[in-house]
């Protein structure tokens, strides 16, 4: 009979004693772990720990004389060993990140390549510097740490030192070595034959630190020497996506298929439930990979998306495979099709909260059922213009190779550029006008991004930089006469410029045959006929665009327009279309300053310290613009409550804002996502 679990009193190791357990199958992995995931920075803060001697905190093992359970037979390239017949088995629920960058370290990475490995190889310690670095034992002064271990291997390698400074790095190492073979490591073992009370302290104990995904937790929940959610999603991606190039679709996106079909909350982590829902119906994992499959073979008929990583929003794939199971979706394709261009150049789904997103299953639903498209998003639609910076990973940068791909499939008759952007995806968008001759903006501005395979890039160069543009070329690559005129007088910036006005009309004049379709969005949208930033990055852009076919850009850039028709102002269009999205200066009753930076639905997405004096308070509101655009500024954490959050940096490590706290990790990046997207450009709202 199954009693309740029973905690014994810690036990200390020595590290190189556990590190050891785990090669000789001693002390196994169960397979419901996830493999390594810790960044390098926090490797190194780990081995700096252990330098100085500082605890790293308990590990749990599970202790059982139960069924065996399956176990991980790699770890850091090296082939563990099978464990023993006899019981008890031990299992290491909590530690893995820390055990894994030790074994990785100590025992150095063996030859097995697995795609779970780590992009760090070897790791030294830089005896010189006294840094640990990955990756660079090819230096006279680092020591890799897998020789610690052996006094033989050791003394080989202080042998080898040469050079004035080679006694000293002699006594550095076997300080060092000291370090790792004297630390001990508090062992928590954890008593139970119950595989479920294993799996919930499993779940209980992660809930910290780097948080686990929600894939990971349901794995561990729903885990069975008969069920492997891991293997099973995995099994099922390489049947059934891998060949229509959707093989990389995350495990977080499939699962979300399944909480949709069982009404579960798509945002808030809801493991316990989904883990009852796959154990009742296992099934319902086949059927959601199955609709993903309808999804991807309905995005490639109709969208020309022949890989997940030109899918906009991963959400959208969720929500179209929910409504794959409406009896009347195949009367609705053309409105599904119209559905994903709408909510991809609205840009719907970006930062869209767990409410949102369920108001917009519902929404999508209801128009399957009656035919009636309908917009769902937080802010009436409206086509918001595309990035200045083609960055690939933009949603609206994604849809624009996608228009690219559609004008040249038009002008070639056949479907060879989606191949081309699904092959090549990013490196398929070309910047084609050199930096020597364009400013920086125009440089990185959309139009100067060429749908091209890379083969031929050089000759499609070498044509428009010679002025050598016909008119296929123009039709193919959106190159309006003007542009056309410009290169061939070599005035590239306003090349650029007029290119990006004609791809802005290409999208615009897509969206309103949409519109035109569905005639009731009219009196829900805002379109925005231009996008100025994109054409007024130089002075020389700004000055042509007043001059030629595109006034309206120029009207644009030098006046705001005014809020009360429902159009935005020239700063609400450069921060993306966002009108609420502005910092917001408070002084309190004692004369305390702090501010917030509130998104465009008005939520608080950043806010300040305490400020004595209202000029610090500014001067942090222009630090955080300057330094929001850079993702390095961004550190993410977990509150003790499990709440994930995280704070902006200045490059001092100074903290300038911190976020709310967010139910999901996904909700959390989303708002970092907004905030480097409006914080730069947002306006001051002064309250004091």
């Amino acid at each position: 009979m199954r009693g309740p679990a029973q905690t014994s009193e810690p036990v200390i190791q020595y590290l190189y004693q556990l590190v050891d357990a785990i090669a000789e199958g001693r002390l196994l992995i169960p397979r419901f772990q996830r493999p390594l995931v810790w960044q390098w920075d926090r490797q190194a803060e780990l081995l700096r720990s252990v330098r100085d001697g500082i605890p790293m905190g308990a590990v749990m093992i599970w202790r059982t004389a139960g069924e065996k359970i399956s176990w991980q037979d790699e770890l850091a390239g090296h082939r563990l060993m099978t464990p023993r017949a006899e019981v008890p088995h031990e299992y290491l629920l909590d530690g893995l990140q820390r055990l894994s960058t030790l074994f990785a370290a100590l025992k150095g990475h063996g030859p097995l390549r697995s795609e779970n490995d780590t992009e760090i190889g070897t790791i030294g310690y830089d005896l010189s510097d006294r840094v640990f670095v990955p990756d660079q034992t090819d230096r006279a002064s680092v020591i890799p740490l897998s020789v610690l271990s052996s006094s033989v291997t050791l003394l080989r390698f202080q042998r080898a030192l040469r050079g004035p400074d080679a006694e000293q790095w002699i006594e550095r190492s076997d300080e060092l070595a000291k370090s790792f073979r004297e630390y001990k490591v508090p062992v928590i073992p954890i008593v139970s034959d119950d595989l479920e009370v294993a799996a919930r302290t499993f779940k209980l104990v992660n809930s910290q630190g780097v948080r686990m995904g929600e894939a990971d937790m349901v794995h561990a929940l729903t885990w069975s020497p008969t069920f492997d959610l891991r293997d099973r999603i995995e099994a099922l991606r390489s049947e059934l996506l891998q060949p229509i190039g959707w093989g990389e679709i995350d495990y977080e996106t499939a699962l979300k298929v399944v909480k949709a079909e069982a009404d579960l909350d798509l945002y808030d982590q809801s493991v316990e439930q989904v883990s009852r829902v796959l154990k009742d119906d296992p099934a319902a994992l086949e059927r959601a990979f199955g609709r993903l499959k309808r999804v991807a073979e309905f995005l490639r008929a109709e969208c020309g998306i022949r890989d997940w990583d030109l899918v906009p929003y991963a959400v959208q794939s969720v929500l179209l495979a929910d409504v794959f199971r409406q009896e009347e979706v195949d009367a609705r394709l053309d409105l599904l099709r119209d559905w994903f261009w709408v909510t991809t150049y609205g840009e719907m789904f970006a930062g869209l909260s767990g409410y949102r997103l369920g108001v917009a299953l519902k929404a999508l639903r209801d128009s399957v059922r009656d035919g009636i498209l309908r917009w769902s998003g937080a802010t009436p639609f409206r086509l918001r213009p595309p990035r200045a910076t083609a960055d690939f990973r933009a949603v609206r940068i994604k849809a624009l190779a996608l228009q690219l791909a559609q004008r040249q499939s038009a002008a070639c008759g056949n479907d060879e550029p989606f191949r081309l952007l699904a092959d090549h995806k990013r490196m398929a968008m070309v910047q084609l006008v050199r930096r020597s001759v364009l400013t920086k903006d125009s440089f990185s501005s959309p139009g100067n991004r060429f749908l091209c395979a890379p083969e031929d890039v050089a000759a499609l160069r070498q044509a428009i930089l010679g002025g050598q543009i016909d008119g296929a070329m123009q039709a193919a690559h959106v190159i309006p006469d003007d542009a056309a005129a410009a290169a061939s007088e070599g005035r590239w910036d306003q090349f650029v410029a007029a290119r990006t006005a004609a791809l802005i009309d290409v999208e615009q004049a897509f969206v309103e045959g949409i519109v035109a379709r569905h005639p009731h969005l009219a009196a829900e949208r805002r379109v925005v006929s231009r996008a100025p930033e994109l054409v007024t990055t130089s002075s020389s852009a700004g000055e042509y665009a007043s001059t030629v076919k595109y006034p309206l850009l120029a009207e644009y850039a030098q006046a705001p327009l005014s809020r009360d028709n429902g159009v935005f102002s020239h700063r609400d269009l450069r921060n993306g279309g966002s009108m609420a999205s502005a910092f917001v200066l408070t002084k309190n009753t004692a004369a305390k300053f702090r501010f917030n930076l509130r998104a465009g639905n008005n939520e608080i997405i950043l806010t300040s310290e305490q400020y004595e004096t209202k000029s610090g308070a500014l001067n942090g509101i222009a630090s955080v613009r300057k330094n929001a655009p850079d993702e390095n500024r961004y550190v993410r954490k977990t509150a003790t409550n499990g709440s994930p959050y995280f704070v902006l940096t200045a490059a001092n490590g100074e903290i300038i804002g911190t976020s709310e706290l967010y139910s999901t990790s996904t909700a959390r990046d989303n708002s970092i996502s907004a905030v480097m997207k409006t914080a730069p450009d947002a306006p001051l709202v002064d309250n004091t």
